[in-house]
């Protein structure tokens, strides 16, 4: 059974901002091991990270699917940067020329998923038009 429209955009969008919420967790967990000894951290921590990592490899499969076609596009960026952060206690050895890039990586993936609450707003929009876009007025010169 195909989702009414307007049910599908506040799924879609409720899904997207959860997803936005665990990415911003992500960052928090790598800056804990960026600033803390690696003997410092715990196993609880360690497996948080790696469970976070995890559920949005699954979340990001679920929306690639899900979401219309174009709109979610970040997979290969976030597989890149989960692949280079294998855990929390070795991001503190690592230079800080790669802690840069690694940041600048996710940076970048949250530009992209802002960017994506618009990409999702204008094809759902298409989509309960069917594809038609509505037309200017026009002025008549009086």
């Amino acid at each position: 059974m195909k989702m009414d429209p307007k049910d599908r955009g506040a799924f879609l969008t409720r899904r997207l901002t959860e997803y936005q919420q665990l990415w911003s967790k992500f960052i928090e967990y790598f800056n804990t091991g960026v600033n803390k000894e690696a003997s410092e951290i715990n196993n609880d921590e360690e497996n948080a990270f790696r469970d976070l990592q995890a559920e949005l490899i699954r979340r990001t499969q679920f929306l690639k699917f899900r979401m219309p076609k174009g709109v979610f596009d970040v997979e290969n960026d976030v597989k890149k940067l989960f692949s280079q952060c294998i855990s929390l206690r070795t991001l503190h050895s690592e230079p800080g020329i790669k802690v840069h890039d690694l940041r600048s990586q996710w940076h970048e993936v949250s530009i992209a998923l802002n960017k994506m609450f618009g990409q999702l707003r204008t094809a759902l929009e298409e989509e309960l038009t069917g594809g038609k876009k509505k037309k200017k007025r026009r002025w008549l010169p009086f």
